[in-house]
């Protein structure tokens, strides 16, 4: 199924989460501070972020942390869970990461999950 995308953005003290869907692709960019005041954000964020994918049927997700200028464990931990419940489901998501050069020579990575 597709359409127009459903997830609104979210946000915590510092820290934001926005959605992004374009020719097909969904991606997520994070912003600010991934700190005690994001944990329970950014875990109900990607629920609703694995739901909206599943709905608009896309084959990926990208996460662009380029402005995401810290991440404590309990938030790295919401990506994990995130991940191993797309494997459980038995969708077909290796994490990648990709550099990607940009204006002044400074890298970006991104993280994709693949879910067919």
């Amino acid at each position: 199924m597709t359409g127009a995308l459903q997830l609104e953005p979210a946000a915590a003290a510092g820290f934001a989460c926005t959605p992004r869907y374009e020719d097909g692709q969904l991606s997520v960019a994070f912003d600010g501070t991934g700190d005690v005041a994001a944990i329970k954000t950014l875990a109900e964020y990607l629920k609703r972020l694995h739901a909206e994918a599943l709905r608009l049927g896309v084959a990926e997700v990208r996460c662009d942390f380029r402005k995401l200028s810290f991440m404590n464990s309990s938030c790295f931990k919401s990506f994990v869970v995130w991940i191993d419940n797309a494997v459980t489901l038995g969708l077909r998501c290796p994490p990648r990461l990709r550099r990607r050069p940009f204006i002044a020579g400074v890298g970006a990575l991104a993280a994709t999950t693949t879910s067919r």
